[in-house]
């Protein structure tokens, strides 16, 4: 049995069922081996869920660098940013962050220097587009990226709801026509 596997299924089991409802029995029953298997790999749940935050966050933060390095210019950048941050929030769901915080500080840890450094980054695309004059003028970077973010933060905190009610992908279509129109916007009053 090898760490991946493991990982893999406690990833599975979290996805299907949510981090608070995750054990080691069920993992190791997931598995099909024992749970001493798995402490030979991992010194409990803790480590299991570090482990995951830590390979999730690296990975998408490769993903990230390497597109945003790809894209010509901040236009494509921030369009890119937008929905990678959407593709965030609809692959963690609001509640496992919500357990991390509360139970698994280390992981949450991650998460909020990974949140931070995203946030860096949208900033230094909105200032680069400002630069270069594609974006208005009139528009205070710090403004705009926290008021972005706040936006995105209350998507995410609602977006069971909205997937129930079946409004979130017109929610996510007009957030982003928004977010857009802002930084286009005319200097014309």
């Amino acid at each position: 049995m090898k760490k991946d596997t493991i990982l893999a299924s406690a990833l599975e089991l979290i996805q299907k069922f949510g981090l608070s409802s995750l054990t080691m029995d069920d993992v190791a029953r997931h598995c099909g081996i024992s749970k001493k298997t798995i402490y030979q790999f991992f010194s409990g749940k803790d480590a299991l869920i570090d482990e995951l935050t830590d390979a999730f966050i690296e990975d998408e933060q490769d993903r990230l660098t390497q597109a945003l390095e790809q894209l010509p210019s901040p236009a494509d950048q921030f369009r890119f940013m937008i929905t990678f941050l959407f593709n965030i929030i609809e692959v963690i769901p609001y509640e496992n962050l919500f357990v991390l915080k509360r139970k698994h500080h280390a992981s949450y840890a991650l998460f909020e220097s990974f949140f931070h450094s995203v946030k860096h980054t949208l900033g230094d695309i909105v200032a680069n587009g400002l630069e270069e004059g594609l974006f208005d003028q009139r528009i205070k970077k710090d403004i705009f990226v926290e008021n972005t973010v706040k936006q995105l933060f209350a998507l995410h905190k609602d977006l069971k709801r909205m997937g129930r009610a079946g409004v979130y992908e017109i929610w996510k279509e007009q957030l982003f026509l928004y977010l857009t129109k802002v930084l286009y916007a005319s200097e014309q009053p």
